[in-house]
């Protein structure tokens, strides 16, 4: 929806939209936008932080798993990446 915001004036501005009522409902619209992403921001954040406060005492078992799967991946894209001929 990144670049929705910035086209949508210029094709109401094809239009001939009444730049009033555009006006107002870019405001409103704006304000609910805000509110909405602001709101479920606000929200991620506080469940993020409980989530690293709940596994920050794992994080040696979560370094130790990252690298071994990291290997695997590599070691099986080098298998394979023979096999095929990359």
């Amino acid at each position: 929806l990144y670049g929705i915001k910035s086209v949508v004036p210029l094709a109401v501005g094809f239009s001939k939209y009444p730049l009033k009522r555009f006006l107002w409902l870019n405001v409103f619209s704006s304000f609910l936008w805000a509110l909405i992403v602001g709101s479920v921001s606000f929200q991620a954040s506080d469940w993020v932080k409980t989530l690293y406060e709940r596994l920050s005492h794992y994080t040696s078992f979560f370094v130790i798993s990252f690298v071994l799967i990291a290997l695997l991946i590599w070691f099986l894209l080098k298998r394979y990446s023979r096999k095929m001929g990359f």
